[in-house]
């Protein structure tokens, strides 16, 4: 379940305050050393997204799925909001999502960018527990 949150996270997290671009977009680099063992989880939901393809875009089926793994897992129920727009081809991340091999300093410039607090960086980097680092063993 933690790896679906992990999907629809990294894909959020392209998301930049300052140039107001990125975001869901149901589309992620899945060769980048950050979104290893990503693709396990989209091959996942394909065949669910494909039966529900054409009422809701790849970017919704992830948030959806993921808002689905946070209430499974004894979480809040979060309404859920639709309209994110499928990305016509995947472009760079441009080093928006953590790198795994850097520190402290790296991890909090990228979530400042966010707009996230420093409480907020680390609540969503302990997420990371909820599927487990084996992913980050295979970079």
């Amino acid at each position: 379940m933690g790896g679906i949150l992990r999907l629809a996270t990294h894909d959020a997290m392209s998301y930049s305050k300052y140039e107001n671009n990125g975001g869901m977009d149901g589309c992620l680099q899945f060769d980048d050393i950050v979104n290893r063992g990503l693709e396990k989880y989209r091959d996942l939901l394909q065949p669910v997204y494909e039966h529900y393809s054409s009422l809701m875009s790849r970017a919704d089926f992830w948030a959806l799925a993921s808002l689905a793994v946070i209430e499974a897992a004894g979480g809040p129920r979060i309404p859920f909001q639709w309209g994110r727009v499928d990305a016509a081809h995947c472009p760079e991340d441009g080093g928006r999502l953590p790198d795994p091999t850097k520190g402290h300093g790296h991890v909090m410039k990228l979530f400042t960018r966010l707009g996230f607090t420093a409480e907020e960086a680390v609540a969503l980097m302990g997420a990371h527990t909820i599927e487990g680092l084996g992913w980050l063993s295979e970079a």
